[in-house]
């Protein structure tokens, strides 16, 4: 009787202590507050902290410009430009005077200085572009690597999409695990518990409690794997959002498996992004970028015209005249 009495008390000792491991199991390590983020967050979050995406904005803005720029060479273009110069020496020359008053005699002299000290000259100089053979292509060549730069970001967005959303997907098939486990983790402690009151009873073997522990320590095994697992699987998610992981054991997904399942079904998904279709548009777009470079070089070598015309007055000084022919100067 006192043996029998033991063995229960034994018994019942070794199934508290498996319940207490489970139980422990059984719930993830919380370090603060749980921290709701649903699917369209965390693809949003992602795409805002990948810098590259930034680039490939302003790589396509740059080629904006320069096709702006293309498109403004055939109108008329003024330069304007001004010149000061001083003259340390100006020359003076000593001459009759009768040369400017006959009046005068003919021995005396007069020192004539010819110049001014300071000189100004102004102009306008104004072209008009009137035939160019390669514009027009480097117009199209501006505007299918600025398509380029457009695909190439859609793509390594779609990319980015896609792995966040397999990444998210992946930690709730993990914590389906850890459902899974926890469950199959009860059920062998019920089992065993049952087995070690039945064995104290009389109504069951030795080797049906040994095998039933054994179930339990599996259990217990396979649910530690499924949070480490779980863990894992919230890092790699974090990883690829571009947050740092110490919020990883708080992460709650908001989206369900159903939510994200049908979305997939539905093609609403950056799985679903049509990879195939973007890196066939990219080889056309760069086949048509050769045939325009061909083209370009062609016609590099075809004359250019141009009309040029300059408006400029010369020697402009504080004796200007501005309404006498000879201070104004031109060409074209």
């Amino acid at each position: 009787m006192n043996n029998t009495l033991l063995f229960k008390t034994y018994a019942m000792r070794i199934v508290l202590i498996y319940l207490g491991l489970i139980g422990s199991l059984l719930g993830l390590p919380v370090s603060g507050q749980a921290q709701g983020l649903s699917l369209d967050a965390a693809l949003t979050e992602a795409v805002s902290q990948r810098p590259d995406l930034q680039v490939f904005a302003l790589q396509i803005a740059q080629k904006e410009a320069a096709i702006r720029k293309l498109q403004v060479d055939y109108l008329p273009q003024v330069r304007g430009d001004a010149q000061v110069r001083y003259n340390f020496i100006n020359p003076v020359s000593v001459l009759p005077a009768n040369i400017f008053n006959p009046d005068l005699p003919e021995d005396e002299l007069v020192a004539v200085q010819f110049g001014t000290n300071w000189a100004y000259s102004a102009g306008l100089t104004l072209t008009q572009p009137l035939f160019d053979p390669s514009i027009g292509y480097r117009i199209q060549r501006e505007a299918l690597s600025q398509q380029q730069l457009g695909l190439q970001a859609q793509d390594a967005e779609s990319r980015i999409l896609a792995a966040v959303t397999e990444a998210y997907y992946g930690v709730l098939l993990g914590e389906g695990e850890i459902e899974q486990a926890r469950a199959d983790s009860l059920r062998a402690a019920t089992v065993y518990r049952d087995l070690v009151a039945a064995e104290a009873e009389g109504r069951a073997l030795p080797a049906d409690v040994a095998q039933a522990r054994l179930g339990v320590r599996q259990a217990s095994l396979q649910l530690a794997r499924a949070q480490h697992n779980l863990q894992t699987l919230r890092e790699l998610l974090l990883t690829r959002m571009g947050r740092p992981l110490e919020g990883a054991s708080t992460l709650d997904l908001t989206t369900s498996l159903e939510e994200l399942l049908t979305s997939l079904e539905a093609g609403q998904s950056p799985l679903m992004t049509g990879a195939d279709r973007i890196e066939w548009e990219q080889l056309r777009l760069q086949q048509r970028e050769l045939e325009l470079d061909r083209q370009i070089q062609r016609r590099s070598r075809w004359p250019q015209l141009s009309l040029t015309g300059y408006l400029g007055a010369n020697h402009f000084s504080n004796q200007f005249e501005p309404f006498r022919a000879d201070q104004w100067s031109g060409s074209s």
